[in-house]
């Protein structure tokens, strides 16, 4: 008699194993490896630049230091200028600018106001005959309410005065 023996399955063929897995890729068909190392390089770098700005020979390393850096170049315009309030017009905030100390000198006034992260939202400009102390200065920022305003730019322009 003769004995059946089990059936044991064939070897695998070359072609029933899978193909190896490619390597995972991003939407743009970059692999998301070299993605990753790029995000790091670059942050790296923004990291290095930040260090050495900050660390730069002659930076101020205290707002004080800049702070009276820019009261004398005020001194030097012989015309200081504060923001005294804002109130709105409709859509416009009106912004109202005291002049503090002023030797009555034609000036034109450029101002500039930003929002708390530092983007401008409004200019406007004006011209005074007579930039004297207890002078106030309205400027209109159009379509901007004095709510967002959290900082303010001023550039004062006066004649030369002398012979050059």
């Amino acid at each position: 008699m003769l004995k059946k023996r089990a059936s044991t399955p064939p070897p695998p063929s070359p072609t029933d194993t899978p193909p190896p897995a490619p390597a995972q890729q991003g939407r743009s068909g970059i692999p998301v490896p070299v993605v990753l190392a790029a995000l790091v390089a670059g942050g790296l770098a923004v990291a290095v630049a930040a260090f050495v700005l900050r660390n730069k020979p002659g930076a101020s390393p205290n707002p004080a230091a800049s702070a009276a850096a820019d009261s004398a170049a005020a001194a030097d315009t012989a015309l200081d200028v504060r923001w005294r309030s804002g109130r709105m017009d409709g859509v416009d905030c009106i912004g109202t600018f005291e002049v503090t100390h002023g030797g009555g000198t034609p000036a034109h006034l450029v101002a500039f106001v930003m929002d708390k992260s530092g983007a401008v939202i409004g200019r406007d400009s004006a011209s005074v005959p007579s930039a004297s102390p207890g002078l106030l200065v309205d400027l209109r920022f159009r379509r901007v309410t004095c709510d967002r305003i959290d900082d303010w730019q001023l550039q004062v322009a006066t004649p030369k005065t002398g012979s050059d």
